[in-house]
C-alpha cells in the first residue's frame, strides 16, 4: 500500500540499516587491505608483485585516436603519441595573450585577500589535523594523520 505512512517509515529504517551495513562492511574491506599492504606491500612479495602490476594496468593507454581519426591500439599506441608531438618540433609556438577584468566575477574582497596571506595560528594547526580521518591516505612522507595525532 503506497500511502500507508507506517510501512514507508519501516522501509526506511531498513534501508537505513542496510546502508549502515554496507558502509561498515567497505570500512572493514579498506582496513583489511591496509593490513595486507602494511604486512606484505612492503617485502618482495607475489602480493606485492600483483599490486604493482594491477596498477601499470590501470595507468596504461591501450588505445589513442590519430590526426586523421584512426584507432590505434597495441604496440602502435606509444609510436603515435611521438608522431603526434614530432610534429611540434621545431615549430614556433603561438601564445595568446588573454586580457579581460571579467574572467573572474567574483572576487575576494581585501578582508578575505588578507585572510589568504595571514599567519597560522598553531591551534588552527592542531584543529585541522585532528579533524583528519585517522584511515586517509598518508603523505608524502609517509605518514598518516593518526601517526602526528599519536606523536
Amino acid at each position: 500500500d503506497p500511502s500507508n505512512v507506517e510501512l514507508h517509515v519501516e522501509e526506511a529504517a531498513y534501508l537505513h540499516a542496510y546502508l549502515d551495513a554496507i558502509l561498515m562492511e567497505e570500512r572493514l574491506l579498506v582496513q583489511k587491505a591496509k593490513i595486507d599492504w602494511l604486512k606484505l606491500g612492503d617485502a618482495n612479495t607475489t602480493y606485492f608483485h600483483k599490486v604493482v602490476k594491477i596498477q601499470t594496468a590501470r595507468n596504461r593507454i591501450d588505445s589513442t585516436v590519430d590526426n586523421n581519426g584512426a584507432t590505434i591500439d597495441g604496440d602502435q599506441v606509444p609510436l603515435a603519441f611521438i608522431d603526434h608531438y614530432t610534429e611540434f618540433l621545431g615549430q614556433p609556438g603561438t601564445t595568446i595573450v588573454f586580457h579581460s577584468n571579467d574572467t573572474f566575477c567574483n572576487r575576494l574582497s581585501m578582508e578575505g585577500e588578507n585572510s589568504m596571506i595571514r599567519e597560522i595560528s598553531d591551534k588552527e594547526i592542531k584543529d585541522t589535523m585532528f579533524s583528519m580521518g585517522d584511515n586517509k591516505a598518508p603523505g608524502p612522507d609517509g605518514f598518516s594523520a593518526a601517526f602526528f595525532k599519536e606523536a
